[in-house]
């Protein structure tokens, strides 16, 4: 029940949760604590809390909550919604350092050192966070060499300033001089705007500007247009490489056109 059920009740609470209290300023320009007032939504969840441990519990309707919470090793809601919420300040620290939250975190640390921190929700979890060491956890060990971002994008061709209308013009260029005996795949992710969402992908392969190849798939309503388009590119490159006139290509091409899935 508890995983069924308070799942439900907690689902993406980093995102409303906005804690018990809030630390602002008054005219004085000195911090104080005001109340969010979330008092009767507490005491809702604790009921379907109190509810669960009831159920999976021999007790009796006299036992004391505080056992209940003990005995079914649950906790009480504000302890659970502050803790979700602080473990997701705390794995910002571990994102890529190109994700949009790390950047996000990094601009508001960076405001906390000037005194001019944002007022939302996420900028007090992450200006709550103690001093901690960030890490990256697509680093390289330092005995390797990688390539630089610039390098990679050069290396893909990415816009490197360009507007959309000159890179795609410089493509055609670029295209007209790739062999025709190479094998060539189109990818592209995309998301649904209807009711369910959904989210899917696919790709088309050519060589000798024929289509020798296209398959379409559907990652479900859970998945976003960065997965589906890393996960076309992917998907084709290992049907290219099952294909009989591989053979043929000296080397394959993909062509994607979301930046951050190419790098």
């Amino acid at each position: 029940m508890p995983p069924c059920i308070l799942k439900q009740c907690y689902f993406a609470s980093e995102t409303w949760w906005p804690g018990r209290t809030r630390s602002k300023k008054n005219a004085l320009n000195k911090p104080i604590s005001t109340s969010n007032i979330v008092d009767s939504h507490i005491n809702l969840l604790n009921k379907v809390v109190i509810t669960c441990t009831r159920a999976i519990l021999p007790v009796y309707k006299t036992t004391n909550i505080a056992v209940l919470y003990e005995e079914a090793k649950l906790r009480p809601s504000e302890i659970e919604l502050n803790q979700i919420s602080q473990s997701y300040a705390a794995r910002t620290t571990r994102l890529d350092p190109y994700h949009p939250l790390r950047i996000r975190a990094e601009n508001i640390t960076k405001a906390k050192e000037q005194n001019r921190i944002p007022d939302t929700r996420f900028a007090r979890l992450i200006t709550a966070l103690p001093e901690t060491e960030h890490i990256n956890p697509l680093a390289s060990p330092p005995w390797e060499i990688r390539e630089s971002r610039a390098e990679a994008e050069a290396r893909i061709n990415g816009p490197m300033g360009r507007t959309k209308a000159q890179a795609a013009e410089d493509f055609k260029a670029f295209h007209a001089k790739i062999p025709r005996s190479d094998i060539q795949i189109f990818s592209d992710g995309s998301k649904s705007e209807s009711k369910d969402g959904a989210t899917g992908g696919g790709f088309v392969i050519s060589q000798f500007d024929i289509q020798i190849a296209h398959y379409s798939f559907s990652l479900g309503i859970n998945a976003e247009v960065f997965d589906a388009e890393a996960t076309a590119a992917v998907a084709g490159a290992a049907k290219a490489l099952t294909l009989a006139s591989t053979k043929l290509a000296t080397d394959l091409w993909i062509f994607l056109d979301n930046h951050e899935a190419a790098l």
